[in-house]
């Protein structure tokens, strides 16, 4: 769960840099960054349910990846539908400008996912990572007395 949540907050982080070239437009900029966080958490929320049900559920690294990334755009996408529900702005889904948004939040989301894969795979006790193997390999070297 802790992954899982530090992989949303780098994601949220990630696309606040990317749309700071909107800073040009503060307007759109602060309408942007106030919808990232008052409507992340729906997407948070949903991303670390399904990543905790993963994690219960197989502990194959490349399995749980492939989740992981395919759980991005769900949840930006729950989070975006959310903005109409909750009444913030009307028919979100054909405003055409505005889909450059979840867009842009998606491949933030997938590119955090991605500089976690090494967290990800330490995680897995299947798998032996290159520190639990050079251990094993020194235990099978040392002379017992």
């Amino acid at each position: 769960m802790k992954t899982a949540f530090l992989i949303f907050l780098r994601g949220l982080g990630i696309y606040a840099l990317a749309t700071l070239p909107l800073i040009l437009l503060p307007i759109m900029y602060i309408v942007s960054m106030y919808l990232a966080l008052v409507f992340s958490w729906a997407s948070g929320g949903l991303f670390i349910l399904i990543a905790v049900l993963t994690n219960q559920l197989t502990h194959r690294y490349l399995l749980r990846l492939t989740v992981y990334l395919v759980a991005v755009p769900l949840s930006v996408a729950f989070a975006y539908q959310m903005i109409e529900t909750c009444g913030y702005w009307e028919h979100v889904w054909r405003e055409d400008g505005f889909l450059l948004f979840p867009m842009v939040a998606t491949i933030c989301g997938m590119g955090s996912v991605l500089l976690s894969r090494e967290r990800l795979q330490v995680a897995n006790p299947d798998k032996w990572s290159k520190n639990k193997l050079a251990d094993w390999e020194s235990e099978q070297q040392t002379p017992q007395v």
